[in-house]
């Protein structure tokens, strides 16, 4: 995390290790470092692909105080009680964030809607994780400067992303007991293909 600047990394780690406690953890902080580096950084709006608790649109959300973040989100995650308690969670850590809009349904769908409409600053794509939906994610965000899809190094997403210019951001577990593995963070800049 050192390689990020250390006031991020005590911001990230802040948030995580507070949140940690009741909140499983999709990404591992230093990819959660990466986000909030590359929101910081980034022109908002901001897209937000695969809600599920609302950690990565949060993370957005400290690295840049009142930038619009969409968040988009399915809810496969969630079995088959979309309708009763488990929808309850879909994106409950930015539900009291006033720039944070949760959509639900399908991204292939949405996505080329909301990228029409937006000129968004940054995407992450951290939904389905079948190639075809992947790749259509991607795809529907090549306008966007700058595009992060994390668990790269899965059969899906990994296929999805060939042909394209990109490259796994550098991240190791910390020796937080509540921190997980990495799981692979590509970096696709200016979303375009090879």
């Amino acid at each position: 995390m050192e390689r990020h600047g250390e006031q991020d990394a005590w911001a990230v780690r802040s948030l995580l290790a507070g949140v940690a406690e009741h909140t499983p953890l999709s990404m591992s902080v230093e990819e959660y470092g990466w986000v909030y580096r590359l929101a910081r950084d980034s022109e908002p709006p901001f897209l937000d692909i695969g809600t599920h608790y609302g950690l990565s649109a949060l993370v957005m959300s400290r690295a840049r105080p009142g930038a619009r973040i969409l968040t988009i989100d399915n809810m496969a995650d969630f079995g088959n009680d979309k309708e009763g308690a488990m929808r309850e969670d879909c994106g409950r850590l930015v539900r009291g964030e006033k720039n944070v809009v949760t959509i639900i349904g399908e991204s292939r769908h949405l996505v080329p809607i909301a990228t029409a409409s937006h000129n968004f600053g940054l995407a992450l794509i951290d939904g389905s994780h079948w190639a075809s939906d992947v790749a259509a994610d991607v795809d529907s965000c090549r306008g966007v400067p700058t595009v992060l899809v994390h668990d790269a190094l899965d059969e899906g997403p990994a296929r999805a992303l060939e042909g394209y210019r990109h490259r796994i951001l550098p991240a190791e577990k910390i020796k937080a007991g509540w921190d997980i593995e990495p799981r692979g963070l590509a970096l696709i800049e200016k979303g375009e293909k090879q």
